[in-house]
Formats: C-alpha cells, sequence, structure tokens
C-alpha cells in the first residue's frame, strides 16, 4: 500500500489486516518512528541500521543505485531471518509486501543521511580553525588546499611546509574520524564498537597492525573537502536574514561523490607506491583515530627509502 496520500486511520485500518507481529505503529503526520515501534520491530530496525552503517564504514561509503537500495533489501532480510523463528511473519511480509520493506529501507537510509550530514556539520563548523581562513582573503588559500587532496596532508600549504610524506595525518581528518565512526554514547555504540572483526591489516606478517577502513577515510576526507568548497570565493556559507543556512549548501551528494572517488585514486596510488608505505600510513592513521596513539612522526622511519612513495606529490595551486 503506498503510504503517499494515505490518512492516518487508513494506515491503521491497512496494518490491521496483516500479523499483530508483522504491524507498524504510524505518528500522526504518517511517519514510522523507531521508537514508537513495539520492541522487535524497533530491534529489526536497529540490528539493519547496524549493519548498514557497518557497510558504509567498511566496504562502500557512497553506493548508487540499484546496488545500493538491494544492499539495504538483503540486509534487512538477512537481519530478519538471524533473528529467529519468530519473525518469521515478518521475514514473509517483508518479501511479499513492497511498501512493507520500502519502510525498513527508508529507515535505514535516513541513518545514512544523519551520518553524512552530521559529518558535513562538524567539518562545516572546523575548517575556519583548523586552515586558518579569513573571511575576504582565502580564496587563493581555499584553491591552494583543494588541489590534489593538500586538505589532507598536515601543515601550512601557504608557508611551504606541506608535508607530502604522510597524507591523512591532518587533525581534522583524524578527529572527524574520532567523532563519526570511533565514540560510542549510552545510546549510540560506534560502528568500530559493534564490528570490530571487520578491521584488517593489508600486511600478512603484522596482522594484528590494523589499518583505517578505506570508506570512512575518503568519506571523511571528501566531507572536508565539501566543507572548504563553501570558502571557494573567499567568503565562506551563505547566512540568510533568519540566521539560518541555505539548504543548497548544507550537502551536496554529487560533489561529495566525486571527492571521495578522488580520494581513493589517492589511496590507490599510496598503494603503488608500496606496501610498506601503504600499511604504515593506514595503520598509524587507524592508531590515532581509536585513540591508541597520537601523532608523532619517526624522523628515522621517514627518511627510510621505502617509505617515501608518497614524497613525489608536489602541491601545485596552478595545476
Amino acid at each position: 500500500m503506498p503510504h503517499h496520500g494515505r490518512t492516518l486511520d487508513s494506515l491503521k485500518q491497512w496494518e490491521a489486516r496483516f500479523d499483530p507481529i508483522t504491524r507498524l505503529v504510524w505518528s500522526t503526520n504518517r511517519e514510522v518512528r523507531l521508537t514508537d515501534q513495539a520492541a522487535h520491530i524497533a530491534q529489526l530496525m536497529r540490528a539493519a541500521m547496524n549493519h548498514v552503517a557497518a557497510l558504509v564504514a567498511f566496504d562502500c561509503a557512497l553506493y548508487l543505485e540499484p546496488d545500493r537500495s538491494r544492499l539495504q533489501r538483503e540486509i534487512i532480510l538477512d537481519q530478519a531471518i538471524a533473528l529467529g523463528s519468530a519473525y518469521t511473519p515478518i521475514v514473509d511480509r517483508l518479501k511479499n509486501d513492497f511498501y512493507y520493506m520500502e519502510v525498513f529501507v527508508k529507515a535505514v537510509e535516513q541513518r545514512n543521511a544523519n551520518l553524512r550530514t552530521n559529518m558535513k556539520k562538524y567539518t562545516d563548523s572546523q575548517v575556519v580553525d583548523e586552515f586558518k581562513l579569513v573571511r575576504g582573503e582565502c580564496e587563493d588559500h581555499v584553491k591552494a588546499l583543494l588541489v590534489k587532496q593538500a586538505y589532507a596532508y598536515p601543515g601550512d600549504i601557504l608557508q611551504g611546509t606541506l608535508d607530502g610524506k604522510n597524507p591523512f595525518y591532518r587533525a581534522l581528518v583524524i578527529r572527524t574520524l574520532q567523532i563519526h565512526f570511533f565514540t560510542s554514547t549510552a545510546k549510540k555504540p560506534s560502528v568500530s564498537s559493534m564490528f570490530p572483526e571487520r578491521f584488517t591489516s593489508s600486511d600478512r606478517y603484522k596482522a594484528d597492525e590494523l589499518e583505517i577502513p578505506i570508506p570512512m577515510l575518503a568519506l571523511t576526507c571528501a566531507m572536508i573537502k565539501l566543507s572548504l568548497d563553501l570558502w571557494r570565493n573567499g567568503r565562506g556559507p551563505t547566512v540568510k536574514e533568519d540566521g539560518k543556512r541555505n539548504r543548497a549548501e548544507m550537502f551536496a551528494l554529487t560533489a561529495c561523490r566525486e571527492e571521495y572517488t578522488k580520494v581513493l585514486e589517492l589511496i590507490d596510488d599510496i598503494r603503488e607506491g608500496g606496501p610498506r608505505m601503504y600499511h604504515r600510513v593506514m595503520h598509524d592513521v587507524y592508531l590515532s583515530a581509536c585513540g591508541s596513539s597520537p601523532i608523532v612522526r619517526d624522523a628515522k622511519r621517514d627518511d627510510d627509502p621505502r617509505n617515501r612513495a608518497v614524497s613525489r606529490v608536489i602541491f601545485d595551486p596552478e595545476d
């Protein structure tokens, strides 16, 4: 049953036709809120949300359609089956009622959208202090930061001190990873704490030296880039008379996907430069993000020729 254009009473009547264990609780504005649902429905929604969050963090942060919807449906159905025989009526309805499945898909997709929005709000609030942007005077500075993902490297590009050997050691990259992927609250555990087994190492001889997952790192960098985009003209975000931000500037999925892809290419370049360098970079970012170790570069290790794979990166604002 399509939900658009239906009254609350008609939605309730529709749900009454099905097995009570499968029924959804609709709010007065015809939405399905997690907190309004019966405990077993809420449990399934949370399980699906958590596993889709793991998909985003560890497999691919920005799936395109139709893959995104297909994967979400598969996860929802798999989680319902995994919860046991008591969920059999729910499994059956998920398989046979397209609109019922769509309610769950919308719930997990909203969780994904919330993650992206919250990350973007955070990086929006941080780029001015992180990069010392001055309104009306930073157009060239921002232009330089956006060349070859210079914003992801430590140092000051205007002073010529950008450290091309240590990608992703920028403090804002680490903080954004920490807050959105490694920090748990009483009500919401982090994806890293729920799925610790998903962390791996590319070095089979150092299997215990875990690495930051590529999708969460690429998504983090993409968010920083989107926040810097708001300063391309040197003036920063547009604020309307009522003090609210321009909604069109809040989040641009297409631009996010473009930068996400470019960061994946940068990571591929690092990997092609040598497995030692790649492992060192990804392991150290992981340690810093999860709080196991602060970012302290080892001068001797940086002088090792085997670790110079990224030093070929030259940042030229005119590129």
